[in-house]
């Protein structure tokens, strides 16, 4: 042609980013495909010459005879709205329809809809309808969707290809190479809702084309129907948890779950049940609420590598199970201490449990204490993070390190002070100061605690307190004033810290929660060291058997 228009397709890219939309005569975006809409398109056109603009375009489409559809009208606004509360119950509607493969006549359009978004997408818009969460979702989707296939395929050798995170879609590909249409096919027939791209029209249909097939990545899509689809294939009694799915593939127990936490943070309120085998361990605090039994574990079950999965699917199931009432009247909440994967969220449905999505999953990073040396781990530092210590290094200070029961009350009231002002609660103050009388009165503990002060000029300016288990230490809380800060005293209270860790032979040095969101200056603090970062599956919930179908859809 003498002028082609260059229509840039930006339909699954939720905003304008790099490049995109820089080019094109036109670009489209879609934004109901990426949020909470019932309908709305975006037409830009880069020109304002009449022979480009939108109204031209709209002209262009009556004189083909193609109508524009009456603007969304308040009947189909409630009737949306209904229908993604269903599909908040029961997951996407149509995610289970087999389609065909494969070319399909499309008919010529008659109609467009109109180009007015609905009142009720401007409102949701403007209000903000979409958060993280989704995004996170289509990650879960997408992991839950390999990890299936994978468990399929291992019977024929075969094994698809792992892709990034993606938006919208996941193409399905084994050593590079788009699957076959034979195995697409064969996916189909045991449920997998695979679908193919391009779909030609019929008058296309001579044209050689090789399709690429992908499943969908929505949020709607429940992941216990992607589990579902495993139900006839045997593979439990030969799988087994591995190190990727244990948090920087150590085993070994974490703060939360030693005895004495467990004991001194339930302070007499809450009974302990502790159930301990040789490949897991769990201890759960239990509160009486009126005829029912909640049972909460912390940082639990802990699963040692190798253990088989039908054991652990088996323990799981029969941890509910525990206590006076049985499994009847209990009601069991945990945060497994496994990492976010698709592996450990299969386990946990397949016991019964169902994840709280309201839980954001913990998050946090360990040092490999073991596999490097001080040198090792003050060179893996941020080039910042070293630079504030080697400036705190300089300054003229004492530094206390203290097992005593007033310092480490001094550095948690200092703490506790600040995590109130920006709506964090802090830790029970009864876990920091029990267990210290637990070592004064001389009584056998699973862990131990002490702090690192930094005095400038007679005075407290920066501490932390950590606290060590057998082969692990956990940054547990940390202060510094006006002073401290300025100088960056306490990274020189951590790296302290790290050093004493370091010559009592522990293994791993945890930094004790990385929180973005309700703690942003403190993460960062944190990231600096440069740690393994992980991410726990999140908190998951078992209601007793005739609970269950009533509660079970307000939890996702």
């Amino acid at each position: 042609a003498a002028n082609p228009i260059f229509v840039e397709d930006a339909a699954h890219c939720p905003v304008r980013t790099a490049a995109i939309g820089n080019y094109g005569d036109y670009t489209y975006f879609s934004p109901y495909k990426h949020l909470s809409l019932p309908d709305g398109a975006v037409l830009i056109s880069k020109k304002e010459d009449e022979s480009l603009s939108a109204e031209r375009f709209l002209r262009e489409l009556d004189a083909r005879n193609i109508k524009i559809t009456p603007k969304f009208s308040a009947f189909r606004s409630i009737f949306w709205i209904f229908r993604e509360i269903v599909r908040r119950f029961v997951g996407s509607l149509s995610y289970n329809k087999k389609p065909k493969l494969g070319l399909a006549s499309l008919p010529t359009p008659r109609s467009v809809a109109s180009p007015e978004p609905a009142a009720i997408s401007k409102i949701f818009l403007e209000r903000g309808c979409y958060g993280e969460a989704r995004w996170e979702q289509r990650g879960r989707v997408q992991n839950a969707w390999v990890f299936a296939l994978n468990k399929v395929l291992a019977g024929k050798g075969l094994s698809v290809d792992r892709v990034e995170k993606t938006n919208f879609i996941l193409p399905l590909s084994i050593n590079g190479s788009t699957i076959s249409d034979k195995l697409a096919e064969d996916l189909i027939s045991q449920g997998f809702p695979i679908l193919s791209w391009p779909d030609l029209p019929s008058e296309a249909a001579g044209h050689e084309t090789t399709p690429i097939f992908y499943l969908p990545v929505n949020p709607s899509i429940r992941i216990e129907k992607i589990f579902r689809l495993l139900d006839g294939v045997s593979f439990e009694a030969e799988a087994l948890v591995t190190k990727t799915m244990i948090p920087c593939g150590s085993s070994s127990l974490p703060l939360v779950q030693t005895k004495s936490y467990s004991l001194h943070r339930a302070g007499g309120r809450e009974k302990i049940l502790a159930d301990v085998t040789e490949w897991v361990s769990t201890r759960q605090r239990v509160k009486k609420l009126g005829i029912f039994e909640l049972r909460l574990a912390s940082f639990g079950p802990v699963f040692k590598i190798g253990m088989n999965f039908g054991k652990a699917i088996e323990y799981l199931k029969n941890l509910s199970s525990k206590g006076e009432l049985g499994n009847f009247l209990a009601i069991s909440l945990l945060s497994p201490y496994l990492v976010n994967s698709a592996e450990a969220e299969y386990l946990l449905f397949r016991a019964g449990y169902s994840r709280i999505a309201r839980f954001s999953p913990w998050q946090s990073a360990k040092l490999n204490l073991r596999a490097q040396g001080l040198d090792g781990l003050r060179s893996n530092l941020n080039k910042k993070w070293r630079n504030q210590l080697v400036r705190a290094e300089a300054q003229e200070k004492k530094i206390i390190v203290s097992r005593e029961k007033q310092d480490l009350q001094f550095i948690y009231e200092k703490s506790a002070d600040y995590l109130k002002s920006i709506g964090v609660s802090p830790i029970s103050k009864s876990v920091v100061t029990g267990i210290v009388e637990d070592r004064n009165d001389n009584k056998q503990t699973d862990m131990d605690i002490f702090a690192v002060l930094v005095e400038c000029h007679n005075e407290i300016e920066a501490g932390i307190v950590i606290a060590t288990t057998q082969a692990e230490a956990t940054y547990l809380i940390g202060w510094s004033s006006e002073i401290g800060r300025k100088y960056y005293l306490t990274q020189l209270c951590l790296w302290e810290a790290i050093k004493i860790s370091k010559s009592e032979q522990l293994d791993f040095f945890d930094l004790g929660g990385v929180d973005y969101q309700n703690s942003f200056g403190v993460a960062k603090f944190k990231q600096g060291l440069n740690g393994e970062h992980f991410e726990l599956v999140g908190t998951y919930l078992k209601l007793p058997s005739v609970m269950k179908p009533f509660l079970d859809p307000f939890l996702r």
